[in-house]
């Protein structure tokens, strides 16, 4: 069966389910996958799903959800799930029926383990015991609070059975109420300190997070009560997120091996794809990164976190191999090289400043040289050449390496981000299809994203949270390219949703990562968006996907008031022209003026079906002269007329000059009032009963005027024709008139 990206070499699609790559372990784990796929010649999915039924981030997040269903054995070979994102704030029953609909897919797990399929796991215990004892050893802290995670999480109970078991490694025991719920946001760390003060504790000496983002809240927290970090508290996270280096103070945090996580997943489904056996449990180590926060100094041996070796190559791998052999040949000559010597120093250090800069220049990671100094420091001292002048240098070179690599990402992110505000600001500035797709093809690929496809659903369907994803069988291709190639295809072609894309659509013959999501606004689905993973900065995509289904929906919405608005002036022609038969046919009432009973019913039939098509409401009314009769037999029949003509005037005065009024014969007269909200019934009624009032004390008449009346709301009685309408309101008008006698009686 033809999958999605298949090519003539056969080559294999497997999809990563994702959450949302604003985070930074959805987006660096995202990245390494793709990293792994595309060395192994395998084509990826990156789906954005969002976290299941949730809104914490986003009202509308779950609407992300449909693409945990997207995908089947026709598109892809192999997935990548994250158990964790599906049911952290959700039910654990929503796994398995995600684990049922990709039955026939092979399948592994990342950091969650599921029962049947291998897992990729992360030790999350060992480094929270280890942090644990170092601050009770090194630092002589006793008193610790702990942050957890969702409660259906299973990495956040291992983490916190972790620090439990650390407590007790050191022999301190640990308060219940010094174990604060989280919610693995900014949000969750914000309510434990706010917590804590609550509940008449004194303040802990440290505080362990179960991730960066909580501990990032605790931050905040602390920081608005004037409590110091680490002087007052110690302040720990886990993940090791790029800004946990950059926070203030720096974060000491546990960090996990994601991209040996990656390329352990995409290595595995590999080989599960290509019908081998492999391990059902695959656990990788953590590591401590000591920080500032809990007073730790990367010079300190006590505080490193790392193992001292003498092995001089570099252990974070260089992409340029250049610079690879440059660095290496570096730190070999340090095993004979005399630092005493001026001339021997000043060389080692230009060179030092010489491989910083092509480090940068090379787009390699300026981090790397944080470690490796680290290590030399320690070889160095082993052979007794230590020199700390010389390694403070060093150190100083590298602050003021990464001092300028930052500001150069700065102006390229400002550079990027003009770019992208420019993009976003002419694809919002459209309201016609055509224009959309003009604008898609020539701003998108300004950001560097080399390939595009957007495809829609034949009708826009809304979705509503815990209902199940009813997935339309078909879509149609909207627009897209391809490597700078427009693709143009009849419109409205229909193909299969589940093979992504139209068949006849032919890509390069390379291995290729794309990020898809769904095109949706608020309740309703649109359809679905494929980008080509070309950039670096991934929240671009998800921005994007979010730009353009709201210019998306803009378009259906303006096009709706188009057609709405032909529609209207269509019917208003119609009942313009309708008009002058009327008056050419004497719809209208001798007596009052008003129309009678043949011209209320052809214009109230036009209102009618004008609501119908339009979605508006209108209320009819009937109404009945009380002791008209009485009026005719006591004072004559010109008394009589003078009251029925009075009354028309009353009720004319009451209403709009665009509502319907007519008599219908004798004493019985009806209103129709177009465009009214369902709550002006009683309001109109009373206004009516006030006008009569009014009339009765200073019209001088012998006699007084009297009525009832009934009426029918249009959307409480929708399936009745108008004329049904007229009988119910007629029928409650008598009611009422019944009720008024036998009060009198």
């Amino acid at each position: 069966m033809k999958k999605l990206l298949c090519d003539k070499s056969n080559r294999k699609t497997i999809a990563i389910l994702a959450g949302n790559l604003n985070t930074y372990y959805d987006s660096f784990l995202s990245k390494s996958v793709k990293k792994a796929t595309l060395e192994r010649d395998i084509n990826l999915l990156i789906m954005i799903c969002g976290s299941m039924n949730t809104d914490m981030s986003y009202k509308y997040e779950y609407q992300s959800n449909i693409m945990y269903y997207m995908l089947s054995e026709e598109c892809v070979d192999g997935l990548i799930l994250l158990p964790s994102i599906i049911y952290n704030y959700s039910k654990k029953s929503e796994l398995s029926n995600i684990l049922q609909h990709y039955k026939k897919t092979p399948l592994v797990t990342v950091n969650e383990p599921v029962e049947g399929h291998p897992g990729i796991l992360v030790d999350n215990s060992s480094g929270i015991r280890e942090l644990v004892s170092h601050l009770f050893h090194e630092h002589g802290k006793r008193n610790f609070a702990f942050v957890g995670g969702p409660k259906n999480n299973t990495e956040a109970q291992i983490r916190l059975e972790g620090f439990l078991q650390g407590m007790k490694d050191v022999g301190l025991e640990v308060d219940p109420r010094a174990i604060l719920p989280g919610d693995f946001w900014k949000t969750g760390g914000v309510k434990a300190v706010r917590q804590m003060e609550e509940s008449g504790l004194p303040w802990p000496e440290v505080i362990v997070c179960s991730n960066d983002y909580a501990a990032f809240g605790v931050y905040e927290e602390l920081k608005k009560r004037n409590i110091t970090i680490p002087n007052d508290i110690a302040v720990t996270g886990f993940d090791n997120i790029a800004p946990a280096r950059y926070s203030f103070p720096p974060l000491t945090s546990i960090e996990q091996p994601l991209e040996q996580v990656a390329y352990k997943a995409v290595e595995l489904l590999e080989q599960i794809i290509n019908g081998k056996s492999v391990a059902k449990k695959t656990v990788l180590p953590t590591r401590v990164v000591y920080r500032w926060s809990t007073a730790c100094s990367r010079w300190n041996l006590k505080c490193s976190g790392k193992k001292v070796t003498d092995q001089l190559e570099p252990q974070i791998k260089f992409k340029d191999i250049e610079l690879k052999n440059r660095v290496s040949t570096w730190l070999e000559q340090f095993k004979t090289v005399n630092l005493d010597e001026q001339s021997v120093r000043v060389t080692k250090e230009a060179e030092f400043i010489d491989l910083l800069y092509l480090t940068v220049s090379r787009h390699e990671d300026i981090n790397f040289w944080d470690d490796l100094l680290f290590n030399l420091r320690y070889i160095l001292d082993k052979y007794n050449k230590v020199d700390e002048n010389f390694l403070t240098i060093m150190q100083c070179r590298i602050a003021e390496i990464r001092e300028l690599f930052l500001g150069l990402t700065l102006a390229k992110n400002s550079t990027e981000s003009y770019v992208q505000a420019k993009a976003v600001q002419r694809i919002l500035s459209v309201f016609v299809k055509k224009d959309l797709k003009q604008e898609i093809s020539d701003q998108i690929p300004r950001l560097g994203i080399k390939s595009f496809f957007m495809s829609m659903y034949p009708r826009p369907f809304n979705h509503k949270k815990d209902e199940t994803w009813d997935i339309p069988k078909t879509s149609t291709f909207f627009c897209g390219y391809c490597r700078g190639e427009e693709i143009t295809l009849p419109e409205k072609t229909l193909f299969h949703t589940r093979k992504l894309i139209p068949e006849n659509i032919s890509l390069p013959d390379e291995p290729m990562a794309f990020i898809m999501m769904a095109a949706s606004f608020r309740e309703a689905q649109f359809g679905y968006i494929l980008m080509e993973a070309s950039i670096e900065d991934e929240q671009v995509y998800t921005n994007l996907g979010i730009q353009i289904s709201t210019a998306y929906r803009s378009i259906l919405i303006f096009n709706e008031r188009e057609q709405k608005t032909k529609e209207l002036n269509s019917v208003l022609e119609q009942l313009r022209k309708s008009n002058l038969k009327l008056e050419e046919m004497s719809t209208h009432d001798s007596l009052t003026g008003l129309y009678n009973r043949r011209g209320f019913l052809l214009l109230g039939e036009k209102y009618h079906e004008m609501s119908l098509r339009n979605g508006t409401d209108y209320i009819l009314f009937y109404a009945d002269m009380d002791g008209l009769k009485a009026i005719n037999d006591t004072w004559g029949h010109s008394e009589g007329d003078k009251a029925i003509r009075d009354f028309a005037k009353i009720l004319k005065s009451t209403i709009r000059d665009t509502d319907i009024i007519a008599r219908l014969g004798g004493d019985e007269f009806t209103v129709c009032t177009p465009n009214t909200r369902s709550d002006s019934a009683q309001v109109i009624e009373n206004r009516l009963f006030e006008n009569i009032e009014k009339y009765n004390i200073n019209s001088g008449n012998q006699w007084k005027m009297d009525f009832s009346i009934g009426h029918v709301i249009h959307s409480d009685q929708p399936k009745l024709s108008f004329f049904e309408k007229m009988s119910l309101a007629d029928e409650r008008l008598y009611n009422r008139k019944r009720s008024k006698k036998a009060k009198t009686i």
